[in-house]
């Protein structure tokens, strides 16, 4: 990947909170998901989310470990609806069950 190429991809997803996917060399975990935070020639910040789209902190990333970016595919556009919407996917629930001391406190539960 042309390293003028990979900047302004860089660029573009910190400007714009641009959701993306980088690959690395030398690891087997798969992509990292998430935008740019910060930049300079040796490392990024790269905001992290997890599979289910919960912010998992920021992770700095030597730029020549960057094998290869993903955007705009299918898998990038499925994280940016899970982040979007990952407040009201992960919302917790208000059932409770009211274990009272009565006989038959299994059925009153169902």
């Amino acid at each position: 990947m042309s390293t003028s190429i990979l900047q302004s991809i860089l660029h573009k997803s910190k400007e714009n909170k641009e959701i993306i996917s980088i690959w690395q060399y030398n690891t087997d975990k798969g992509s990292l998901v998430g935008y740019i935070t910060e930049i300079n020639e040796e490392y990024i910040g790269f905001r992290h989310f997890t599979r289910f789209g919960k912010q998992d902190g920021i992770i700095f990333i030597k730029v020549a470990n960057i094998k290869n970016i993903d955007f705009n595919d299918d898998y990038v556009k499925v994280m940016e609806c899970l982040i979007e919407y990952s407040d009201i996917i992960d919302k917790p629930s208000d059932f409770s069950i009211n274990l009272n001391q009565a006989e038959n406190w299994q059925f009153n539960a169902i």
